[in-house]
């Protein structure tokens, strides 16, 4: 879904980019190669993907879920920051997924991304946020939120905390001077050590 959605999305905003990436031999059939590839593993290996109980956890009146859809939506947003995964075997102390000091870093870091949106890597970083929270949001079996269907935007998020960082220092930098950057370079650091702490401890 991500490389669908991103290729569309680079054939309107970098069409250049988009015709290079076509017309290349080994990476134009690269794509159609592992789709096929993944659909062969989903049409054999189906019961792998299901869980032991079977069937769509959708139709199963029976499983816990949340309360109502709204509810499940809004506790899964807010574990940028607020809220943890209830069940300690996917998440330690029910920590909030991802603490708030980073969740602010990373805001910064969606602000880089959205300026640099035409650049088809920043795209692809911007892209995979929400194609990877679709899932935690669609599904509504179990507690929310969800660590294990969350998972898929860890790699994202990274970069997202990565670049905030920089655009953090960026700024500051900008506004107060060399020293001022070099304060917020500190606090980054400061920050990150802090959860880390934080995190073990727990």
């Amino acid at each position: 879904m991500l490389v669908v959605v991103w290729l569309l999305w680079l054939r309107r905003a970098d069409r250049v980019h988009y015709d290079e990436l076509r017309a290349g031999p080994s990476r134009s059939r690269s794509v159609p190669r592992s789709c096929r590839a993944y659909d062969r593993r989903r049409s054999h290996g189906a019961g792998e993907l299901l869980r032991p109980r079977g069937g769509d956890e959708r139709l199963q009146p029976t499983v816990e879920a949340d309360s109502n859809p709204l509810i499940h939506a809004l506790r899964t947003v807010a574990m940028f920051g607020l809220a943890g995964d209830q069940n300690p075997r996917h998440d330690v102390a029910a920590l909030p997924l991802v603490p708030l000091p980073l969740s602010v870093v990373a805001g910064f870091g969606l602000v880089r991304l959205w300026r640099m949106r035409r650049d088809p890597s920043h795209s692809l970083v911007l892209l995979a946020l929400p194609v990877f929270l679709a899932a935690p949001l669609v599904a509504t079996e179990g507690g929310s939120p969800h660590a294990l269907r969350a998972l898929g935007l860890a790699a994202p998020l990274g970069v997202v905390i990565g670049l905030g960082a920089v655009e953090l220092v960026e700024q500051v930098r900008g506004t107060l001077g060399a020293k001022g950057g070099d304060l917020a370079v500190a606090a980054v650091a400061v920050t990150l050590t802090a959860v880390v702490g934080w995190s073990g401890w727990a």
